[in-house]
């Protein structure tokens, strides 16, 4: 949930909230180490006033007053990006994405009428790329056609 909110995938973009998830986490016996060095690192992009803001939520969260958080819609498509296929062997799977061949998790700049954009690719699926573009809060959807 943390990553989610820190990267804002899929939701609206929060460190506080990512915070105080990473601070729930740190509580507990598997996050107590991992949690701890995420949320320190997290810390040095916040000021003071966010810092306090996340150590008051994290305790309602503690408390059992939390929130889901509201899921953003993934736009469908992009004109300026063109899914030309999708390869699945075995282990691995790879897209192509305006003449680049990108696998889960590798980032790229692709080619567009009006120069560059840079790219990650997130998730490949059977006739669909999960992306995010550089700039842009939301993720992507292509589709193959």
């Amino acid at each position: 949930m943390a990553t989610a909110l820190r990267e804002g995938y899929g939701v609206r973009k929060s460190l506080v909230e990512a915070y105080a998830w990473l601070k729930l986490y740190a509580g507990t016996v598997p996050g107590s180490i991992v949690g701890r060095v995420y949320m320190n690192e997290l810390a040095l992009n916040m000021d003071t006033e966010a810092l306090g803001r996340a150590e008051a939520l994290a305790a309602e969260f503690k408390a059992g007053n939390w929130h889901p958080p509201v899921a953003l819609a993934i736009p469908e498509g992009d004109s300026r990006l063109k899914l030309g296929g999708i390869t699945f062997n075995g282990k691995s799977s790879l897209a192509v994405i305006n003449g680049k061949t990108l696998a889960e998790g590798e980032a790229a700049s692709v080619s567009i009428k009006s120069g560059t954009l840079n790219i990650k690719c997130l998730k490949i699926e059977e006739d669909s790329v999960l992306i995010s573009v550089d700039g842009e809060g939301a993720t992507r959807l292509l589709h193959l056609k």
